[in-house]
């Protein structure tokens, strides 16, 4: 989504006090974000873990490397590293972490999002709750054991914020993939309680965790 992405680039651009740098994101998708924080002035890297991906990614004129060649990327060359929902999905978030905190400048910037395991909404989904996609989802995190571990690989939090587009839109695919029949009421109640009254990463379904 063109919002999401600008509201992703400008939040890095904020926290990092920076206008143009240097940027590694970890599992870049289609690449649209990396292709913003570029056309912002930043040069941008991204990884993926497969041929097919990379390749797709270098037609788009985006620089890519692989999963066994980026944690050789040289010490404190970058200015922030990004994981949009990313991390869950990796088998050794320990190392992948480690190697991040190597990665960055003394000043620089992690921000990981990932689904929230002790929102109210996966509470009330239980075993339909997104977050639990096995076996695409390896972990499953919440705010305390997402800083805990950060904590583990030398990284110090600075805050946590509710990412309320992200716990909807993957909502609705969700329940879409699912062929739901309590839809309407889920995607209503959804829209309340996980967008309009998520105030803190406590409530949010989707949550975004900044450590530096």
């Amino acid at each position: 989504m063109e919002i999401q992405t600008r509201l992703r680039a400008g939040m890095v651009e904020r926290q990092t006090r920076k206008h143009c740098g240097d940027i590694l994101d970890i599992g870049s998708g289609d690449g649209d974000f990396l292709r913003a924080m570029r056309r912002r002035g930043w040069n941008a890297t991204g990884v993926e873990l497969t041929d097919e991906k990379i390749n797709r990614l270098k037609e788009r004129g985006i620089a890519t490397t692989g999963p066994k060649e980026w944690p050789n990327l040289e010490s404190a060359s970058f200015d922030a590293v990004t994981l949009w929902h990313s991390l869950e999905h990796l088998h050794k978030p320990l190392d992948v972490l480690r190697h991040v905190r190597r990665l960055l400048k003394p000043e620089g910037i992690c921000v990981i999002a990932v689904p929230n395991a002790g929102s109210p909404q996966a509470r009330r989904d239980g075993s339909r709750w997104f977050g639990y996609d096995v076996p695409r989802h390896l972990w499953h995190f919440t705010p305390v054991t997402l800083a805990r571990l950060l904590a583990q690989t030398g990284f110090a939090v600075r805050e946590f914020r509710p990412t309320r587009i992200d716990g909807f839109t993957i909502t609705l695919l969700m329940m879409h993939i699912q062929g739901r029949k309590d839809w309407p009421r889920a995607v209503i109640e959804s829209c309340l309680r996980d967008v309009l009254l998520a105030r803190t990463a406590d409530d949010a379904s989707c949550m975004m965790c900044i450590a530096s």
